[in-house]
């Protein structure tokens, strides 16, 4: 019984220093390319609840002997990747997920007020009223597959795409909630 607690712990310290190892990064990398891949959140949850499982299943009876080192070299591996990659682990878990950096965003806006579209930038009307601030080359309304010529009233719920940042957008001529993704400022 004593060797299948030494081989599970040396299992276990080898797993938790392959992913250490394997890990390491050189300081001259940049983020994304081959030698730091990125990684989702769910990937690094995944990682640590295989990590949790392992320890967890070295399971150390009284009695047996060695149980104290075992606990204590397991604290010890802990507070190593804690020091070492506790910052960018809390870091990467504070980070919005994927869905929470593309997702629509929510504006009242008064009469009066218009709203200026950034490159890029999908905008949605789902009330109220207003009109395209479009320009010389209209405001690029994706469901009527047209362009919104300046002036021109826009449509409640149609996607508008904002090919570049050179001022397009639209004047509000009532009260008005909207859908944005992507940059916009908004102008009294």
């Amino acid at each position: 019984m004593k060797k299948d607690h030494k081989s599970a712990f040396l299992s276990v310290a080898v797993i938790i220093l392959a992913v250490i190892i394997c890990s390491r990064v050189p300081a001259s990398a940049s983020p994304g390319d081959a030698s730091d891949p990125l990684v989702s959140k769910s990937y690094v949850d995944g990682q640590f609840d295989l990590l949790r499982a392992l320890i967890g299943n070295a399971q150390v009876n009284p009695g047996t002997g060695g149980s104290l080192e075992r606990e204590l070299a397991v604290a010890e591996v802990l507070a190593y990747i804690e020091a070492v990659y506790g910052e960018t682990l809390r870091q990467i878990m504070a980070e919005p997920s994927y869905e929470e950096k593309n997702a629509f965003e929510i504006i009242q806006t008064k009469r009066g007020q218009t709203l200026i579209a950034l490159a890029g930038a999908e905008v949605i009307l789902r009330s109220g009223g207003a009109v395209a601030v479009s320009g010389e080359n209209g405001f690029c309304d994706i469901t009527a597959g047209a362009d919104i010529q300046n002036g021109t009233a826009v449509k409640l719920n149609h996607l508008l795409l904002t090919p570049r940042s050179d001022g397009r957008g639209m004047r509000f001529t009532d009260d008005s909630f909207l859908m944005i993704k992507g940059g916009y400022y908004i102008v009294d």
